[in-house]
């Protein structure tokens, strides 16, 4: 293996060599299951290599379960924590207290190893694992926000990717309902199917 500075090292001038490969650290707790995830980053091809996951049931311990479920990944595939060259967080829209563990835990993690630290949009993660299973077209995600509440966002998913046709909020489950249905008028009703 090879050792070269990580860019975050280099750009301030620390010896802190970095071992290639190097890996992309992703996780999130936006929701009642901590989501884990180890990647080999390829920066030539601006990709990322999934190695491996893992979905636990946290049941609001998400503060207690999160860095040991880090370490255990790591450690099951000898992956050093110097090996990590981004964090990678969800930064929900989701529960608020699962939201702010996920952001503190990232900082502090990207900090201690002096790597980038990258925020996504949990509703754009799904999105794009749409586009990456193959389906096309107009898709809406749709996340539980509680009480009644739901964070609806439409997006276009085409070959080149998924693009937002608009922004995070919040609003009634009823209503974007019928927002949905209201949007729905390029789909050709099934009855007109054939005629």
């Amino acid at each position: 293996m090879s050792e070269t500075k990580s860019p975050a090292s280099a750009a301030l001038g620390v010896d802190a060599p970095r071992h290639e490969p190097a890996y992309v650290l992703a996780f999130d707790t936006a929701n009642e299951v901590i989501a884990v995830g180890v990647g080999v980053l390829h920066e030539e091809a601006c990709a990322v290599e999934l190695v491996a996951h893992a979905e636990i049931e946290a049941r609001r311990q998400s503060n207690t379960q999160l860095i040991p479920r880090i370490d255990a990944l790591l450690a099951e595939r000898g992956i050093a924590r110097g090996d990590i060259a981004c964090v990678c967080v969800g930064r929900g829209p989701g529960s608020f207290t699962g939201v702010r563990i996920a952001m503190a835990t990232a900082k502090g993690i990207a900090s201690a190893l002096e790597v980038g630290l990258v925020g996504v949009s949990s509703l754009d993660a799904v999105a794009w694992g749409v586009w990456e299973f193959g389906a096309r077209g107009e898709v809406a995600v749709v996340a539980d926000a509680m009480r009644k509440e739901v964070y609806p966002v439409r997006y276009l998913v085409d070959d080149a990717g998924a693009h937002r046709l608009e922004a995070d909020r919040v609003v009634k489950a009823d209503l974007a309902a019928e927002e949905l249905v209201e949007c729905d008028t390029t789909t050709p009703d099934a009855s007109d199917a054939g005629a």
